[in-house]
């Protein structure tokens, strides 16, 4: 790996209360003892776009992108609602909180950064973009049903909602416990 490669994502920042909310639902799916690596607190967000590494100087043409799609989207209001797991027809890999009010308008600033910003991803993911919360990614089938039995109740208070007023261009640095995310810049929708 190029040594001036920064490995980056676009994405959006949750607030404090919703994160801590969003532990409360680890913690108690942490007492069924499956074998699980959560996603810490601090690290809780939701992906727009994945560029993996790009050059250094890259970064300011990618800003730049950012920018232009942010200052023509409006704020919003993000609510999470439920949670699930990815893929659906067999074992989980990902567990993530769903998305509900604001929906449309994630999926709209993921399109329109998905054309300016293909030259400066690692590789291309043709997948069609599903806004989520990653909170956990499982690594075993270790206690799996009663996981699966537990999503299949809805989350208690989880209804939480937000203002969205930022895009967050991010530094991901790979740790050997997790990534160590840093915010590059943050661009301000209209």
């Amino acid at each position: 790996m190029n040594p001036n490669n920064i490995r980056t994502f676009i994405a959006l920042e949750l607030d404090e209360r919703i994160r801590l909310k969003i532990k409360k639902i680890q913690d108690h799916l942490k007492n069924i003892d499956a074998d699980i690596t959560w996603v810490k607190p601090e690290n809780i967000h939701l992906t727009l776009k994945f560029l993996g590494n790009v050059p250094g100087e890259s970064i300011e043409k990618i800003s730049d992108a950012i920018c232009q799609v942010a200052k023509n989207i409006s704020s919003f209001d993000l609510e999470l609602t439920n949670y699930g797991y990815f893929p659906k027809n067999r074992s989980p890999q990902v567990l993530w909180i769903n998305v509900d009010e604001g929906k449309d308008s994630i999926k709209k600033i993921a399109a329109a950064l998905a054309s300016p910003l293909e030259a400066f991803c690692e590789k291309v993911d043709n997948k069609e973009f599903s806004p989520h919360i990653t909170i956990g990614r499982v690594k075993s089938n270790k206690n799996i049903s009663q996981l699966l039995a537990e999503f299949s109740k809805p989350p208690a208070s989880l209804n939480e909602t937000q203002k969205v007023r930022f895009v967050t261009l991010f530094k991901s640095d790979l740790k050997s416990s997790e990534p160590e995310y840093t915010i590059i810049k943050k661009f301000q929708l209209i």
